[in-house]
């Protein structure tokens, strides 16, 4: 059983990084899921393609603000056409991306929204990323009304 899982993510990865969105090209599709506060579902053509959003990390579902980081994506997303610029793929075999409706920067508003935290361990270098959480932190936005909120990141080590 473990080999057969361990040849699946090896097939969905190798076939996610043959795809053309990861030489550097944006793509345009419609999302037709959201998984979570940070991931979703987006046909390219007639490909359902899953998105992991780029430099953020949305509370999980059973931690405090997590079914809200899903509504608020889905609010905000379902059934728009979007821009997918992709940057890498996860070891889930998904498509790492940034994605913009209208021009604007889905990953940079759950930031500035306090909808998200900034995932510095994936994007150690992003200026724009650190001042957009600590603009919402020192608002008090959105998981920053908290009295302690924790990282998902932390929450899954815990869990």
């Amino acid at each position: 059983m473990y080999k057969t899982k361990k040849v699946l993510l090896l097939l969905c990865l190798l076939l996610a990084l043959a795809s053309p969105a990861l030489a550097g090209q944006a793509w345009w599709g419609e999302v037709v899921k959201v998984v979570d506060g940070d991931s979703l579902v987006v046909m390219r053509g007639r490909t359902p393609v899953e998105i992991r959003l780029a430099w953020v990390d949305a509370p999980e579902w059973n931690q405090p603000w997590g079914k809200r980081a899903k509504a608020g994506l889905r609010e905000q997303l379902r059934g728009k056409r979007v821009q997918v610029a992709a940057q890498d793929v996860d070891r889930h075999g998904r498509v790492v991306a940034e994605v913009i409706p209208a021009g604007q920067s889905v990953n940079m508003l759950l930031l500035e929204t306090g909808r998200a935290w900034w995932y510095e361990r994936y994007a150690p270098g992003c200026g724009a990323c650190r001042e957009a959480q600590e603009q919402a932190r020192r608002k008090g936005l959105g998981l920053w009304s908290l009295p302690n909120p924790v990282p998902p990141w932390k929450w899954r080590r815990s869990k």
